[in-house]
C-alpha cells in the first residue's frame, strides 16, 4: 500500500493537471508485498479514471 504522503502528493499533482485517478493492489515494493484487494481508496475529490468507461450490459437480442 502506497504512504498516505505519497497518496497526498499523487492527488496534489492530480487535481493540478486535471488527471483521472485509479487505484489498484498490484503493487509490490522491495522486502514487502501488499495483500491482494487492499490499497487505498481515492480521495472523494478526484475524479476516477473508470467513470470514463461505459458500462454496458448486452441485450437479450445479442
Amino acid at each position: 500500500m502506497q504512504p498516505a504522503e505519497q497518496v497526498g502528493t499523487l492527488s496534489i499533482l492530480t487535481r493540478e493537471f486535471g488527471l483521472l485517478a485509479s487505484a489498484g493492489s498490484d503493487f509490490h515494493g522491495p522486502g514487502t508485498w501488499s495483500e491482494i484487494g487492499v490499497y487505498r481508496p481515492l480521495p472523494e475529490d478526484l475524479p476516477p479514471l473508470w467513470r470514463r468507461f461505459k458500462h454496458e450490459q448486452p441485450s437479450a437480442d445479442a
